[in-house]
């Protein structure tokens, strides 16, 4: 969701990579944060708590069956609000600040006329989208840290609800 957001909103909604495996377009900073955040899961051993929370599950959750309660599809509607909100929170300092960037471009037509805002316009905000992401990425890896605790968590609720 965040580098999505941040791909319409510094100029890459029309650039796309194309995933042949599962047939569908990725945006470029989308694929960027997938990428950097399964990583950094790797980097800080999330796939080994992972693999137990599934060896676990075994534990909570009958083979035979998942019975599905109102309790556990609240669960899943939280988790993925949660989720979505993240990605709102984490994108919303480089959309704030490339939106004051393109009414500072808005300013700059306005008060010079031959300015080309098109030509002018889009390879400003991209250099502003990338060193903002640029600069925050370690403010990124440092959230991460405690996001992945937070989908932890979520997996053992599900397991256990």
């Amino acid at each position: 969701v965040m580098g999505q957001i941040i791909d319409m909103k510094i100029g890459f909604g029309m650039a796309n990579v194309i995933d042949p495996q599962n047939r569908v377009q990725i945006p470029l900073m989308g694929n960027f944060y997938y990428i950097f955040s399964f990583i950094l899961l790797l980097g800080i051993n999330g796939h080994h708590r992972i693999i137990l929370a599934l060896k676990d599950s075994y534990n909570y959750i009958p083979i035979n069956g998942f019975n599905y309660t109102e309790s556990t599809m609240t669960l899943i509607i939280d988790t993925l609000a949660k989720a979505f909100e993240i990605g709102l929170k984490l994108s919303m300092p480089i959309v704030v600040i490339v939106f004051l960037a393109d009414i500072i471009l808005g300013i700059l037509s306005k008060t010079i006329p031959q300015l080309n805002v098109f030509v002018v316009g889009m390879p400003f905000k991209i250099l502003i989208g990338l060193l903002l992401i640029l600069v925050g990425i370690p403010i990124f890896f440092n959230s991460m840290d405690g996001i992945f605790d937070q989908i932890i968590n979520s997996i053992y609720k599900f397991i256990k609800s």
